[in-house]
């Protein structure tokens, strides 16, 4: 399934994890974390079309052998949204013959957390990993220092996207959010009695998750089995949906910690009611730098030399 390639290695940092099926210039993750320690390991899971741009780019790689956003995928994606039937054959034929491959049709975003567990089985159980977006996602602070202050805690750290909508100023509750809601009614196949107990809890973000190797495992595998029965994972974005419906559920509440937005990450579809404030191209909430910024990009734009530069205002609800 994967090709590993392997040029540094440092038990003194976090693993440092993201999937991009692009060109490493698309990917802006992996730009943020150039100014800390060069052995940093990360770890970026991409595909055989753009193996040679990763190769001199980031230590680890992993070739993922399918190419999730291929144009026959995408073909076959839209016919089983049209068709009950088709979902029904392959969710069978998944959890069966295919299921070793259960991700196979899959949205990038939900085939990720297949490719999470293959990554992780390989790593150390002990040491710490940072699951991240690799589009919109930039750290300001060392993936190091980050860990150190979450050592002693709880072993799954999520992140939550509370505060009011940037958008409409609606609450961000999982039953407030139209497509968060409907999100995780599809990841239940629209049995809502399931999914009552999410009603009134404010939403995780799917785009940062940090913990254990051990536990990210055992985590992200009961997030797979999620997605795999479900009839709609191969055509919406359930991630989410299945870290929310864990999050809250009784197996995960006592090992996961819940941080508010913009304590360690800061998820910008939230705006929340501390004073955020640039200076100097870095992003700072009640004056101390965040250490992980993620969606800005609704708001403007990240490069490396200037930091951040804050210029759409298309939207009803800003800072």
């Amino acid at each position: 399934m994967y090709q590993l390639v392997m040029r540094h290695k440092s038990t003194q940092w976090p693993y440092v994890i993201f999937s991009s099926i692009k060109h490493p210039e698309q990917t802006i993750v992996h730009k943020s974390l150039k100014d800390f320690n060069p052995l940093l390991n990360t770890i970026t899971i991409t595909s055989s079309k753009f193996r040679a741009s990763w190769k001199e780019i980031t230590p680890v790689i992993l070739i993922a052998r399918f190419n999730s956003v291929s144009l026959s995928r995408r073909i076959i994606r839209a016919l089983m949204r049209r068709s009950t039937s088709m979902r029904h054959i392959f969710r069978y034929l998944s959890l069966g013959l295919l299921k070793n491959q259960r991700h196979i049709l899959m949205q990038p975003h939900n085939a990720r957390h297949f490719e999470y567990v293959k990554a992780l089985e390989m790593l150390d159980k002990d040491s710490w990993a940072i699951l991240v977006d690799s589009r919109d996602l930039i750290f300001q602070v060392s993936p190091r220092d980050i860990i150190k202050n979450l050592d002693n805690s709880k072993k799954l750290h999520l992140f939550l996207e509370d505060g009011i909508h940037f958008k409409d100023g609606s609450l961000l509750l999982n039953n407030h959010s139209i497509s968060n809601w409907n999100w995780a009614a599809q990841l239940r196949n629209y049995n809502y009695p399931e999914i009552d107990f999410l009603k009134e809890t404010k939403i995780v973000n799917s785009g940062c998750i940090i913990g254990r190797v051990a536990e990210l495992i055992i985590f992200l595998e009961e997030s797979c089995n999620l997605l795999s029965n479900s009839l709609h994972s191969s055509y919406s974005l359930l991630d989410q949906a299945a870290v929310n419906y864990l999050a809250y559920g009784e197996r995960f509440t006592s090992q996961v910690e819940l941080h508010a937005n913009g304590e360690v990450v800061l998820n910008m579809c939230g705006v929340i009611s501390d004073v955020v404030e640039i200076n100097k191209g870095i992003l700072y909430r009640k004056k101390q730098v965040v250490p992980i910024v993620h969606q800005f990009d609704r708001f403007g734009s990240w490069d490396k030399l200037t930091g951040f530069t804050f210029y759409k205002r298309e939207y009803k609800v800003q800072t």
